[in-house]
This record gives C-alpha cells, sequence and structure tokens, in this order.
C-alpha cells in the first residue's frame, strides 16, 4: 500500500500505523500535515499576497481540506480548483479564476500532478504565479523550461 495523498489512518483502511493488521505493509507520506506548513511559507515568501490558488483533484480532497482549514487560520483568501477528468486544462482553470485574480498558487500533491510537473511548472512560469510545490521535480521542470527558452532566445 502507498499512501501519498490520503491518511489511511482515517479512512479506516488500517488499525493503526504501527499495526496495520492482515498483511498489510506500505509506505504514508504525511503530505495532508505538511500541506499547512506549505502555506505558511508561500505567505511568508510572497508578505503581500492576497489570494492563494489551489489546483486539486480526487486524489488530493485530504490535502485541499487541509489547505482550506490553514488558510482560514491564516486569514489568506483561497480559491480552490477542481480538476477532474484527466488530462487536466490548468491554462482554463487558472482562467476560471474569480476576476481572474490570483498572487501565488500551492500545488498539492497527485500522481496526476506529478505527470504533469512539467507542464505544471510551465503553466506556473507563464502566468508568472510564486509557487510552493511538494517535491523538487517540480522545480527542477520548471528550472529546465527558463533554461530551454533562455538557450532558445524566448
Amino acid at each position: 500500500m502507498v499512501a501519498n495523498d490520503y491518511d489511511p489512518l482515517a479512512r479506516g483502511y488500517v488499525a493503526s500505523l504501527a499495526r496495520p493488521g492482515g498483511n498489510v505493509t506500505g509506505v504514508f507520506l504525511q503530505q495532508i500535515e505538511l500541506t499547512p506548513k506549505r502555506l505558511q511559507f508561500l505567505a511568508e515568501a510572497v508578505p503581500d499576497m492576497t489570494r492563494v490558488v489551489v489546483l486539486w483533484d480526487r486524489f488530493s480532497a485530504d490535502q485541499f481540506e487541509a489547505a482550506r482549514e490553514a488558510a482560514r487560520s491564516l486569514k489568506i483568501p483561497l480559491d480552490g480548483i477542481e480538476c477532474t477528468d484527466p488530462p487536466y486544462d490548468y491554462e482554463r482553470a487558472l482562467a476560471g479564476v474569480e476576476g481572474g485574480h490570483r498572487d501565488a498558487l500551492l500545488l498539492i500533491t497527485s500522481p496526476v500532478f506529478f505527470v504533469d510537473r512539467q507542464r505544471l511548472a510551465a503553466v506556473a512560469l507563464d502566468h508568472r504565479l510564486p509557487s510552493v510545490f511538494a517535491f523538487r521535480q517540480w522545480v527542477d521542470e520548471g528550472g529546465e523550461a527558463v533554461d530551454r527558452d533562455t538557450e532558445s532566445g524566448n
């Protein structure tokens, strides 16, 4: 079992993390607990931020709820955009933000987002959105896109 985007204990899939029961073994990455911290880092990095956009899908719904709770306590308006039916159209999703106003992007983890990391990094760069991603691979992909554009003279 790999529980990257949800809490298997909270969902009742296992009796406990120490003794899950049966023949279950696996990995549980605590992305839900890290999501509020990522939002806090984003708020510190972009102090004049007034609105954060969070892309989420069915795999990352628990993280989105954690982001919403953290945004309330930090008093940061948060626009959640649910992505459905892969392949996701990130440009269209961001274009649908009320009034087009967004100051930053918090991207939570999802297997689909991970596969689309190069596209997501490019969209964040195109929209000039300060962003927090869960894994270094997004930064690497964005850095490669910037390097390629620089090398090609764009």
